[in-house]
């Protein structure tokens, strides 16, 4: 699992080659959640050291996120941990219902690590917003 508050996602225009607006991305009661992952530690034949790789599981977009992307992570909220980490359910692996979520544009400063700030989930004005073609 991947622990997180809150999640940032990009929309593109006109296949990639307009500016990706960010989006911030939280449940509403601003719970903490994870995206659920599976791992592997795994030699290569060539290697003298083994290699800890880790995936994001993804899904089908619920209602709200079909709007920013073909796809969603799993969503995992405290009251399931236990079911995905004793045997990753497989009821689990679904979209998290988007009644239960908000996603809002924000500033493209959250494209670079360094920036920490509240800014980076502050909703954008309209007017700020980076413009989608055929939207």
């Amino acid at each position: 699992m991947r622990p997180l508050g809150s999640h940032h996602d990009q929309v593109s225009a006109v296949w990639h080659r307009a500016p990706k607006q960010p989006y911030y991305i939280h449940l509403k009661d601003n719970q903490q959640f994870a995206f659920a992952g599976i791992w592997e530690s795994w030699k290569p034949a060539d290697a003298d050291e083994a290699i800890d790789t880790f995936a994001i599981l993804t899904t089908t977009p619920n209602k709200l996120m079909s709007e920013l992307h073909y796809r969603m992570p799993v969503i995992l909220t405290p009251d399931v941990f236990d079911r995905w980490l004793s045997n990753g359910d497989p009821a689990l692996f679904k979209s998290f219902p988007s009644e239960q979520m908000e996603a809002h544009p924000v500033s493209t400063l959250v494209n670079k690590p360094e920036n920490e700030s509240q800014e980076c989930m502050t909703r954008l004005a309209d007017a700020q917003q980076i413009p989608q073609l055929f939207s």
